[in-house]
């Protein structure tokens, strides 16, 4: 784990999961609302809950009365810790616990890894990794710096940016965009030890998701976390 500017970091394998692949990820962890699921036993939020929570602001009480009969109805089964209910109404309590900052493909072809890479445009910063002993054309290198996803190479005395990322901001808020935080939260809680906190297995329906696997690189993560955590001390 990184801390930059007091901020927590850490490099996760395989916690950027959208439809077409699967990525290591550097995550920023809200620790406010990490410790606050943990004192009620929250862990990462499914996709119902996220859709049902986006359509409730954060912290204001909301009427009964002023809901949907839809709403409402979706509104009963939610776990403890997501909303908070009276008898005037309900509010949200839940905020997104994690922000990816990169997703970093890797062990892909060209080809792929380009494809795989912009599967994570509309949520941050995009990386392909590429292993050693491959050598690109500079016209390939523009493709990707073109697209905005960066390209870094493993070497013999660590990692190369031939082509750094495109800086990454988000417009607006989606419910597939809280999603992929809450995936890239249940991810870091694995890696961590504490997914108890996330209730059972099965949280995220997986069939229809078949992402790409990265493969580790060949000194694990440590190569990784290292060259990450150098860029973001020379961004301090």
């Amino acid at each position: 784990m990184s801390k930059n500017n007091g901020i927590l970091m850490d490099v996760i394998p395989g916690a950027a999961t959208t439809h077409g692949a699967t990525a290591h990820a550097l995550i920023r962890i809200d620790h406010v609302e990490h410790q606050r699921r943990a004192t009620c036993g929250l862990g990462a939020l499914d996709r119902n809950t996220v859709n049902v929570m986006f359509s409730l602001p954060h912290g204001y009480w909301v009427r009964w009365d002023d809901l949907n009969a839809s709403l409402a109805g979706h509104l009963t089964p939610l776990v403890e810790g997501a909303v908070e209910f009276s008898d005037y109404g309900v509010r949200r309590l839940a905020v997104p616990p994690v922000v990816v900052e990169l997703a970093v493909v890797t062990g892909l072809p060209w080809r792929r890894g380009l494809r795989a890479a912009g599967s994570f445009a509309p949520f941050c910063q995009r990386v392909l990794l590429l292993g050693q002993n491959r050598r690109l054309p500079k016209d390939k290198l523009w493709e990707a710096d073109y697209w905005g996803i960066g390209v870094w190479q493993e070497g013999a005395d660590g990692v190369e940016e031939l082509v750094a990322p495109a800086p990454w901001r988000q417009r607006y808020a989606t419910p597939a965009g809280w999603e992929f935080r809450e995936r890239a939260y249940d991810a870091w809680l694995g890696h961590t030890g504490q997914r108890l906190l996330a209730g059972p297995p099965g949280l995220f329906d997986w069939r229809s998701i078949t992402p790409e696997s990265p493969r580790p690189l060949s000194d694990g993560l440590r190569v990784l976390e290292r060259f990450i955590a150098e860029r973001m001390s020379a961004d301090v």
